[in-house]
C-alpha cells in the first residue's frame, strides 16, 4: 500500500466565497417563540403554580438549546457540501494531496453531522414533552412512537409519525458509524455462511456507500427537518 502524506496546507476552513455558493443549498429552520418567564416574581406573586413556572421556564431554555443545534446542524452541513464540491475520488488511494484531505474531513463531518441531527431530534423531544405537559422524565425520554403516543394533538402527532419513519435510511447511517462497520469504509472482511452441513468462508467485495448517497440522504432529512419545523411551529401557535 502506497503511503499518503497529508498537507496541512490542504486543510481550509469554508472561504467567504463557497459560503455564498453553498448557503442557499442548506435549509433554513425555525426555531419556536416561546417567551422567557419572570421566574422569581411570578413565584413570589403566586400568578402561577410552580410546576407552570417550571414548565414555561424548561420550555424556554431548551429552546435555545434547539437554536444552537440548528446553527451546529446548518455549519456542520456547510462543512460537508465545501469538502464536497471541492471534489475527490471516491477511493482514498487514488486521491492527490488535496483531494485525500477533502475526502477525510468530507467523512469526518458527515460523522459529526448524523450526530447533531439526532440529537436535534432528542431536542424536539424535551420541548414536545413540556409544550404538552407529559411529564415523561428527561432521561426516559426519546424521540419516537413511544413519546408519539401520548400526544393528543392528531395533527401534531401525525406530521411527527411520518418525519420520523423517514429517518430508517439516516437512523442506518448514523448507527454504522456509532455501533457497526462504518459504510463510508470499503468492507472486505471475511463472512460464514451455515447451510446443512457444509460452512463456506467468503471474502468480502469492497462494498460501500457513495459519498453521493450519503450526500442525498442529508439533502433529504435536513429538508424534512425543515418542513417539520414550520408545521410543528404553525400547530402549536395556533392550537
Amino acid at each position: 500500500m502506497s503511503e499518503k502524506i497529508l498537507k496541512s496546507r490542504y486543510y481550509k476552513y469554508p472561504s467567504t466565497q463557497e459560503r455564498k455558493q453553498l448557503t442557499h443549498k442548506i435549509p433554513k429552520y425555525e426555531r419556536f417563540d416561546f417567551k422567557p418567564i419572570k421566574v422569581f416574581s411570578s413565584a413570589l406573586n403566586k400568578t402561577l403554580p410552580f410546576e407552570e413556572i417550571n414548565r414555561l421556564d424548561n420550555l424556554y431554555y431548551w429552546n435555545l438549546c434547539l437554536s444552537n443545534k440548528f446553527g451546529n446542524l446548518r455549519e456542520t452541513h456547510l462543512f460537508i457540501l465545501t469538502h464536497f464540491e471541492r471534489g475527490f475520488n471516491e477511493n482514498h488511494l487514488s486521491c492527490n494531496q488535496r483531494e485525500l484531505v477533502d475526502r477525510i474531513l468530507f467523512d469526518n463531518f458527515v460523522e459529526i453531522f448524523y450526530y447533531h441531527f439526532f440529537s436535534t431530534t432528542d431536542n424536539f423531544a424535551q420541548i414536545l414533552n413540556l409544550y404538552f405537559n407529559l411529564k415523561i422524565g428527561e432521561r426516559q425520554l426519546h424521540f419516537n412512537n413511544v413519546l408519539f403516543e401520548k400526544i393528543k394533538n392528531s395533527a401534531v402527532r401525525v406530521q411527527l409519525e411520518l418525519f420520523n419513519n423517514s429517518l430508517k435510511k439516516a437512523r442506518e447511517i448514523r448507527n454504522s458509524f456509532t455501533h457497526r462497520f462504518p459504510i463510508n469504509q470499503k468492507d472486505f472482511r471475511t463472512t460464514i455462511t451455515k447451510e446443512n452441513n457444509s460452512v463456506t468462508l467468503s471474502g468480502g467485495s469492497g462494498k460501500m456507500t457513495s459519498t453521493e448517497k450519503i450526500i442525498a440522504n442529508i439533502n433529504d432529512i435536513t429538508n424534512s427537518l425543515k418542513v417539520l419545523t414550520q408545521r410543528l411551529k404553525l400547530e402549536m401557535i395556533t392550537n
